[in-house]
């Protein structure tokens, strides 16, 4: 039950529940605010009666340590967060608003007056309509695109997103688009590759601005998500923070490796005549070889150590870590075959 809660403050202050704040029933249970009135143990903490003065303290310390560190976290992944003017300023706001909401109090919700405006413009699913017209413009642009980037790479990086998105209870409407978009823009100056990320979520802006009524909170997930979805920007420390990006970023490495993995990155060194290489590393224990975001790796096979290989133990969903494992090992299987089938060369 919640009795006279504070108003949404804004910046939010800092509660003093747990700290300088608590509160004791007739019973001796106690709380970490006077506002909870709950007898879950979500809430109370103990007894006055049975516990002495040093354990009662103990607990209200760990509850708001555990508080403070929940909603810190929750803070550093909302885009809204991040960009807020406030967010020096920013005491995380009251409690209660969060735990009510949750009924759990490790696991609050920010409540915060802007994040809840924002999340009334976040819908949670795309229309087929929606999708059909993406999917058509997409398709077109990418007629121009390298053989590794067409649109059968697209349509692989959407049904992923998908289905970790489904798994991970992510929104749709966010990483549907996202997985559309992200690599739009075809690599035509081979010696600014990373540029096509910029130019592929300014593309997307414009498009879900003007055809598909996008709020200006849908299209700031969507273009976050395709930034920080690419490799260059990983290797620039570029981290994704909300789970949309999280899950595209997930499909799109996935199908960077195994099977597909293999075909594309052959193909993409066709498309830019580069020599086939030689595996001339140990891919069950590779050394993690330089990538330039500038140009592509001198061979294909060097692209597996500066990058394939490393996929694997930067997923970010648990859908996707299960995925890239059995990825990963068919490439490794693929590399010592080829190793083993081309080692006579050396013999004679």
């Amino acid at each position: 039950m919640l009795v006279n809660a504070p108003d949404i403050n804004y910046p939010l202050q800092k509660c003093p529940g747990g700290s300088s704040l608590f509160s004791i029933f007739p019973d001796g249970t106690y709380t970490p605010c006077p506002f909870l009135l709950d007898t879950s143990d979500n809430f109370n903490l103990g007894n006055i009666l049975n516990e002495a003065s040093e354990v009662i303290s103990a607990k209200l310390r760990n509850f708001v340590s555990d508080i403070d560190s929940e909603l810190k976290k929750l803070s550093s992944s909302t885009p809204t967060c991040l960009k807020c003017s406030e967010r020096n300023n920013c005491g995380l706001g009251c409690y209660v608003l969060r735990v009510v909401h949750e009924q759990n109090y490790k696991k609050p919700s920010l409540r915060c007056k802007k994040i809840v405006e924002n999340q009334l413009q976040l819908r949670n699913e795309l229309s087929v309509e929606e999708e059909s017209q993406i999917r058509k413009f997409v398709k077109n642009e990418l007629e121009r695109s390298d053989i590794a980037h067409k649109f059968d790479h697209i349509e692989n990086v959407v049904a992923l997103a998908k289905m970790i998105g489904l798994d991970e209870e992510a929104n749709l409407r966010l990483v549907v688009p996202a997985a559309y978009f992200h690599d739009i823009v075809p690599r035509k100056n081979l010696d600014s590759m990373r540029e096509h990320v910029k130019e592929s979520y300014v593309k997307a802006t414009k498009y879900l601005k003007k055809y598909l009524n996008f709020t200006s909170i849908e299209v700031d997930n969507v273009t976050d998500a395709i930034r920080c979805s690419a490799w260059e920007s990983h290797i620039e420390g570029v981290k994704p923070e909300t789970l949309e990006a999280k899950v595209l970023r997930d499909a799109d490495w996935l199908d960077a490796m195994g099977a597909r993995g293999i075909a594309r990155v052959f193909g993409f060194a066709g498309f830019c005549k580069l020599d086939i290489g030689d595996v001339e590393y140990d891919p069950e224990s590779p050394p993690q070889l330089k990538c330039d975001s500038n140009k592509p790796d001198p061979t294909p096979f060097y692209h597996f150590f500066s990058k394939l290989l490393w996929l694997k133990d930067n997923m970010l969903t648990e859908r996707g870590k299960k995925e890239a494992e059995t990825r990963h090992n068919f490439m490794v299987s693929f590399l010592k075959a080829y190793k083993s089938e081309t080692q006579y060369i050396k013999e004679f």
